[in-house]
């Protein structure tokens, strides 16, 4: 091994250079990596295992209230439908009544010319 270190002094030199500065950098201690920062504490949230039966019949609940909302809407729709058809066939009516009583009142009008 002296032999060669005597061949190669500089090599020798270098390397005993190199491991001496690696041992400085361990001792020193470097680290070459940036720190971590250390994260924001972010708030607790506060869970609760809730029962999923619990949430089906909630559901079901839910969905029963709208079908019967929309029943109650459709009823509403058909009793104005209803109301509407009612006037209309009343206005008819009343129609159908003044045209006969004009008749009627035209009728008199010319039985009363004619005598």
């Amino acid at each position: 091994m002296l032999d060669v270190i005597r061949r190669n002094p500089r090599a020798f030199l270098i390397a005993l250079l190199l491991h001496l500065a690696l041992v400085a950098f361990l001792v020193v201690g470097v680290d070459w990596r940036e720190k971590p920062r250390p994260l924001p504490s972010a708030p607790v949230v506060q869970a609760k295992l809730v029962d999923a039966s619990a949430l089906q019949a909630k559901r079901r609940q839910e969905q029963q209230r709208q079908r019967q909302a929309e029943l109650e809407k459709r009823r509403q729709e058909e009793k104005r439908r209803l109301a509407r058809l009612e006037q209309e066939r009343k206005a008819r009516e009343r129609a159908q009544a003044e045209k006969k009583r004009k008749a009627e009142a035209e009728r008199r009008r010319l039985a009363e010319l004619k005598r």
